[in-house]
């Protein structure tokens, strides 16, 4: 044992495993191999070859005598809808599988530089203005929507008024405060001079039948088309957006020429903000910013039919452009523009409309317009200014282009051919378009058709941001700020061609936000005055009341009303039912209703005016006559808890100024529509008898019957629809018929010894 411990001591373990070492692996092997077959089970298998051969055979046969039932099919049959498919056939082509992995050609002169991100310019000098118009609802059963009522020739005895005026009556022509002189009633077809002829012939005979008592009807007053008409508050947010210098930053940043720059600069949407004034905060600005509800103003144009545009379309974008919705009175031109873009005249507002809209129905009819995935109100208005591009091109105008290019001669021929047959439909209210009555206006046309042509609008200095908000609460103050979102134009681009890889991510970049708009103060629209404190005579229970002077707008309406209150007691609401003169412009009426009055105060206590008798040997310091002392006592006065839950004491002497303002605003809007009032008692005042009509005493009423009837068709029959707004399915509307409808919140005030309220219809 010890000999053999002593031998592998000294043993030379490295020797022996090369010597022997493959000796060791191949018994190891061995080994395992006599394991696994010790352990295998073996046997004889005992099916025969021809049980193979034999299911083979059945399972064919099986399969051949097999049916596949329209049940069956249904189960793997793919479900595809028709208009689906309908839509895949007109979709464009997908050319990705079709396209080079890598640049088919290459440039002569390859960029010196990699390209980066272009500085992103941000929204300049945006202003808000607070505003009000009335909007429209039509009624089903009319042809064409109520517009603007206008001044008809014979109103000389009315005053001039300023054209931006939110009530008052639209006019015609160049000179915006000048009356209409010899023109047709607004919107009529000017096929007869100071005629009123529909767009629909047979609709304009059913509703003169209607109005003139035929066809089953009650004549004039008994049965006149209904309007729904709605005053709508507003903000109005522009700002401009420098476009040439943004296509300059492109071009710099990606190394192409300017043109090639400006086809890159795409706008996709933009993100609009607003931020409330905190009353009793050192800094009232310290809010927090929320953005605006685009589709509040989606839901108003989609009701609506649009104004026409007074900014050149050159500087408009379908993003970002809030189209105007048409009014009933008053002019869009203090809330249209900004101050850095020069609104057009009438008449060349009127010459781009005409010609826009054969813009419009070329582009459709060749089917240029090509589906862009946009935001904002892309999805509801005509590209204008992408149009002007497309019509620009070869494709459009021809050999020579510029203002003689065939394409704008064509289209300036079928205006003018329009214009002298009469079947020319103006896209303004008040607009002259009788045949030869303004041969100016086709110097305007082929001014405007130049500057169309000329002007490229990928390059325009600037661009209007245009938003109306009507979601605005009386008492607040408001301001706003907005960015844009454009398209990455590094999107998708070889890495090796730019600076760095994320340059290439993300398909969206944004603008810094703009500086904050001018402050915008919605003012209260609900004042209350204090006429008289009735004391009562507590000892026999006959309670002490007071009457009250309320001026307020009238949302049902969109103008101003001066309402009296009487009788009100302790505790009560402030309002009620009251008689009182009503201008409704959409109706072309002006005459006295009662209506329903809530400020949403409440009267909390009276303070009749003793009247005391001083003594003047008491107070012969004042030096006052001794009969007018008698006469020095305080006055009455009241006191009311308001909508926000503060006290508000009326005393007549304080809001004596107030007050006269307030009425002296509602005499002066009235004042503008009061050839109403006169053709209204005219329409009501029939002949007496038989006898009268013999004698020609209903002469003066049937002819105002007439001018009544004219200038209310002519109210009912809409011009043509503006070519801003698409039609269905995102294709120009030729034919469509306006509709529009508001709504707007109650609201109140209180200043100067004056209370207010909210009410809903007010």
């Amino acid at each position: 044992m010890k000999n053999l411990v002593a031998k592998l001591k000294g043993l030379n373990y490295k020797q022996l495993v090369v010597d022997h070492g493959e000796k060791g692996v191949f018994g190891l092997f061995a080994l395992i191999v006599l394991v696994f077959l010790a352990g295998t089970s073996w046997s004889r298998y005992d099916k025969q070859p021809e049980e193979f051969v034999s299911k083979i055979a059945k399972g064919e046969a099986a399969i051949k005598a097999s049916a596949w039932t329209d049940e069956r099919k249904k189960d793997f049959r793919a479900v595809r809808d028709i208009a689906e498919e309908v839509k895949m056939l007109h979709s464009p082509l997908d050319a990705s599988r079709f396209e080079y992995s890598t640049h088919y050609f290459w440039p002569m002169y390859p960029q010196t530089k990699p390209g980066a991100d272009p500085k992103l310019l941000a929204v300049l000098e945006p202003v808000a203005d607070f505003g009000k118009f009335i909007m429209i609802e039509q009624p089903n059963e009319q042809p064409q929507n109520l517009v603007a009522g206008v001044f008809e020739s014979g109103d000389k005895d009315k005053e001039k008024t300023s054209g931006d005026d939110d009530t008052a009556p639209r006019r015609g022509g160049n000179d915006d405060n000048a009356p209409r002189i010899g023109a047709a009633p607004a919107g009529a077809n000017p096929a007869n001079s100071g005629g009123a002829a529909s767009a629909d012939p047979q609709a304009a005979m059913q509703m003169q039948a209607r109005m003139s008592g035929g066809a089953g009807g009650s004549g004039m007053s008994g049965n006149q088309p209904t309007v729904n008409a709605r005053g709508v508050r507003f903000v109005a947010v522009r700002a401009v957006f420098p476009l040439k210098d943004q296509v300059e930053e492109f071009a710099k940043a990606i190394q192409l020429e300017t043109s090639q720059a400006a086809e890159l600069v795409e706008f996709l949407d933009f993100e609009l903000q607003r931020q409330v004034a905190l009353s009793g905060n050192a800094d009232r600005w310290s809010g927090k910013w929320d953005p605006v509800d685009l589709q509040a103003a989606l839901d108003v144009i989609d009701r609506v039919d649009f104004d026409t545009e007074l900014v050149d379309t050159a500087f408009t974008d379908a993003v970002f452009t809030m189209p105007l919705p048409r009014r009933v009175a008053g002019k869009w031109n203090k809330y249209a523009s900004h101050p850095k873009i020069k609104d057009l005249s009438t008449e060349m507002a009127e010459a781009q409309a005409q010609l826009m809209q054969k813009i419009v129905e070329e582009v459709e009819a060749k089917k240029l317009e090509a589906p862009k995935k946009r935001g904002g109100f892309s999805g509801k208005v005509n590209d204008l200014r992408g149009m002007r591009t497309q019509m620009n091109s070869s494709s459009m105008s021809g050999p020579g282009g510029g203002s003689s290019s065939p394409m704008m001669q064509k289209m300036q021929g079928q205006i003018k051919e329009d214009m002298n047959s009469g079947a020319l439909m103006p896209f303004q209210s008040g607009m002259n378009m009788n045949p030869g009555a303004n041969s100016s206006f086709m110097g305007s046309v082929t001014a405007m058709g130049n500057q169309i042509q000329k002007t490229d609008t990928r390059l325009s200095k600037y661009l209007l941001f245009r938003y109306l908000d009507f979601t605005v609460t009386p008492g607040n103050e408001y301001r706003y700020r907005v960015r844009l979102v454009l398209r990455n134009p590094n999107y998708k681009r070889p890495v090796e061609e730019l600076v760095d890889a994320s340059v290439a991510e993300g398909e969206l970049r944004m603008t810094p936000w703009s500086e904050p708009t001018t402050p915008s103060v919605i003012p209260e629209e609900q004042k209350v005055f204090l006429a008289k404190v009735d004391r009562g005579r507590p000892e026999s229970g006959v309670a002490p009341t007071v009457n009250m002077d309320v001026i307020q707008w009238f949302t049902d309406a969109g103008t101003n009303i001066a309402v009296k209150l009487d009788k009100m007691q302790l505790g009560q609401f402030v309002g009620g039912r009251a008689k009182t003169e009503v201008l409704r412009p959409s109706e072309m009426s002006l005459k006295d209703e009662e209506i329903p009055v809530f400020t949403g105060s409440i009267l909390a206590d009276i303070s009749s005016a003793p009247i005391p008798e001083l003594d003047a040997t008491e107070h012969a310091d004042l030096k006052v006559d001794a009969k007018r002392l008698k006469q020095i006592g305080t006055v009455d006065k009241a006191l009311l808890v308001d909508r926000f839950g503060q006290l508000v004491a009326l005393d007549p002497k304080v809001a004596e100024d107030d007050q006269k303002k307030s009425l002296r605003m509602v005499e002066e809007e009235h004042k503008m529509w009061s050839h109403l009032k006169s053709r209204n008692e005219a329409v009501g005042a029939g002949p007496s008898s038989d006898l009268d009509r013999l004698r020609g005493k209903n002469s003066s009423s049937a002819s105002s019957a007439d001018m009544m009837m004219n200038s209310m068709m002519g109210g009912m029959m809409g011009g043509a629809p503006s070519p801003q707004k698409k039609g269905s399915g995102g294709k120009p509307s030729k034919k469509q018929p306006r509709n529009s409808s508001g709504g707007s919140s109650g609201g109140g005030s209180s200043s100067g010894g004056s209370s207010s309220g909210a009410g809903s219809s007010f």
